[in-house]
């Protein structure tokens, strides 16, 4: 990491704690109270955090001071009650049994939760305490049910009244189907002695045909397959992008050491075939003594060098050999060099000299750019860490002033 980023950071920091400590620093310039703000009516209650010391008492303690929401007077609860009866009255009036309604509106608060509602219903066996009505005891014709609801405002309450008319719902084909199946289901369960269940082949004069679920296992497999081929497709791509792409690296770093090699030796006086088999050489032997790991570009000259001396034209090896590494900076390197095979070392040694610098120069910046991609990476744990860091300063303060 540059030390501009790690300047950068040492501010934030900084930054952080000196606004964490401005936070509580105003929190206890006038800290004194004598008087606690209560909720608005229906808030709910809210705790204080108090320290209370008291004279002839050594010490401070810490109370907490649970204060409860405003109470309505006898006239705010009587308008509130109104509210809540109209939302009642709103709700109820737009049932529709005949579509299917499942459940009576009987909520617990009304009016943004400032009166609180206790329901009852008469007789209870047609609606749930949670307001499900229960179909299958309403009589064809409907059913009357009382329901009752005890209404509480601070100290105050009220009751309402009102009737309800449940019509049950009209069933449709599918559901006389199924419970005329059902019914048929039950009656064989209920066959003593039976080792078998006979299924029906008409229900409600309608012809029924029944058949066993086929198995999908074959499908599922296939589709399991199908997504393992895609994935390790998708897998096998990335791998190849990323060793082609180290692959191309490597070759970049070593590019300028093969073509300083090349320009030394050349300028000692060695022709070009000279040139190549001591680096070749050189090669070999520090990899049979075990001072060189394997490297691509060498074992190219290698197997290069062992073409031309086995009758190779040099200037189709060079060719190959360029070809074989799938490189542009071998492929201008092995141009240079077949372009020059007639014409001698003489003007050789000026274009490698130039090549070995622009090499030196994007091996340098190539450098700085990985190096850079480096500290990056190591900037979002850093980041993490600084994120951390402020909602352990911050976040307490914030909440001790907003409470």
């Amino acid at each position: 990491m540059e030390k501009k980023d790690i300047k950068k950071l040492v501010i934030v920091f900084v930054v952080v704690f000196f606004i964490g400590l401005a936070l509580d620093l105003y929190q206890s310039m006038d800290n004194k109270v004598g008087t606690i703000t209560r909720q608005e009516i229906g808030e709910g209650t809210k705790e204080e955090e108090l320290t209370v010391s008291i004279e002839g008492i050594e010490g401070i303690f810490d109370y907490t001071a649970e204060i409860e929401a405003m109470l309505p007077t006898q006239e705010q609860a009587e308008q509130y009650f109104e509210k809540a009866i109209m939302e009642i009255d709103l709700e109820f009036s737009g049932l529709n049994f005949s579509e299917g309604c499942e459940k009576l509106p009987m909520k617990k608060e009304y009016v943004n939760g400032t009166v609180a509602a206790k329901w009852s219903v008469d007789p209870w066996e047609f609606v749930k305490t949670d307001g499900t009505i229960v179909y299958e005891e309403i009589a064809t014709d409907g059913q009357v049910v009382g329901v009752s609801v005890n209404l509480l405002c601070g100290n105050y309450e009220k009751t309402y009244q009102f009737p309800i008319r449940i019509i049950p719902r009209e069933k449709s084909q599918e559901e006389l189907v199924m419970e005329e199946l059902n019914n048929w289901m039950q009656y064989e369960m209920e066959k003593e002695g039976s080792g078998t269940v006979v299924l029906p082949q008409e229900l409600l004069g309608r012809r029924v045909y029944w058949t066993k679920e086929r198995s999908n296992i074959a499908i599922e497999v296939l589709l399991i397959e199908v997504i393992a081929v895609i994935l390790v497709v998708v897998l096998k791509k990335q791998e190849n992008r990323k060793r082609n792409q180290e692959r191309a690296q490597k070759l970049e770093f070593e590019y300028p050491e093969v073509v300083g090699q090349l320009e030394l030796l050349l300028g000692a006086g060695m022709n070009l075939r000279q040139a190549w088999n001591i680096i070749a050489t050189r090669y070999l032997d520090n990899r049979q003594n075990n001072l060189s790991k394997e490297k691509e570009v060498y074992e190219g000259i290698v197997k290069m060098m062992r073409r031309i001396e086995e009758g190779e034209n040099e200037k189709k090896a060079y060719q190959r050999f360029a070809n074989e590494l799938q490189n542009s900076y071998f492929h201008r390197l092995m141009r240079h060099l077949a372009g020059n095979l007639e014409k001698g070392t003489q003007g050789l040694c000026i274009i490698l000299e130039q090549e070995s610098k622009q090499a030196y120069e994007h091996r340098i910046l190539q450098s700085k750019r990985l190096g850079e991609e480096a500290s990056t990476k190591m900037l979002v744990p850093l980041m993490l860490m600084m994120v951390v860091v402020m909602v352990i300063v911050i976040a307490p303060a914030m909440i001790d002033f907003t409470a």
